[in-house]
């Protein structure tokens, strides 16, 4: 799942049910059963840069105009909106009360142009999220996983958008490549040394995880213990990376049940 692939907004198209996605084997059930029941609609939003251009995202709500806590949802790649993996994760946030967010983003390969974009297509999504239907940026959560792990500098570095809580499974938490004026932007580990934001931290290891990635989680939490930042470290000994699609166990359920929970609590 490692890909290394800045307000106004526009409604691109008109609201419209959000349907089941095929059940999928490969995906943990808890995955594909958000209630038969639950409402869920769907619109993608044209999010407006400063240029003038703009990019896509999914906003998944339940029923309503009221706005409801908001999970932002980060992949590693540049457009995961057809991932049924993500369609799942915004359904059953709408299930259990939450409105998600899906964006594309311009993060087509590990290069500093790649970091930059993406982390710039990311900020200027959090600053408009005010505009987003259902979203309420007072009660947010970024939610990261694996490539998208550098994303979420955006929540502890000096130019750090608010957010309540950070959630992030098998994250990449430290920029490959750069030097060090960028890596304190961009690279997670360096930006909280550098920020003065703290948003409290859900972090899931897989063990079976690349020594690489795990070594930038660790890398990660030796430097917010050193900065004594509010976080929790949750170790999967048989994950692998992906476990939340591939690894259909009751302690990959309880890990993703564990993350709404936790996001929950922060963003009420």
């Amino acid at each position: 799942m490692i890909r290394f692939t800045a307000g106004a907004l526009a409604l691109a198209l008109a609201a419209a049910p959000a349907q089941p996605a095929p059940v999928d084997p490969a995906v943990p059930r808890l995955l594909q059963q958000a209630p038969p029941d639950t409402r869920a609609t769907v619109r993608t939003v044209q999010v407006r840069r400063p240029d003038g251009t703009s990019f896509p995202v999914d906003v998944y709500t339940g029923p309503g105009d009221g706005r409801r806590p908001t999970l932002i949802f980060l992949s590693g790649t540049d457009d995961p909106r057809h991932w049924n993996v993500y369609k799942d994760y915004g359904r059953l946030a709408v299930a259990r009360g939450f409105t998600a967010v899906v964006p594309a983003k311009r993060y087509a390969r590990a290069s500093l142009e790649a970091f930059t974009n993406g982390r710039e297509d990311t900020m200027t999504l959090l600053r408009g999220l005010a505009d987003l239907p259902g979203a309420d940026p007072a009660r947010s959560c970024l939610w990261a996983f694996s490539g998208g792990g550098p994303m979420i500098s955006t929540a502890y570095a000096a130019d750090a958008v608010a957010v309540d809580c950070v959630v992030a499974f098998y994250p990449v938490l430290q920029t490959p490549v750069g030097d060090d004026a960028f890596r304190a932007v961009q690279s997670p580990v360096e930006a909280l040394k550098a920020g003065t934001a703290a948003p409290p931290m859900l972090l899931v290891r897989a063990g079976k995880d690349s020594a690489f990635l795990n070594g930038t989680i660790a890398a990660f939490a030796d430097a917010a213990l050193a900065e004594n930042l509010e976080f929790t470290l949750v170790n999967l000994p048989d994950g692998v990376h992906a476990f939340d699609i591939f690894d259909d166990q009751p302690w990959s359920r309880a890990a993703i049940l564990r993350a709404f929970d936790f996001a929950r609590e922060h963003a009420r």
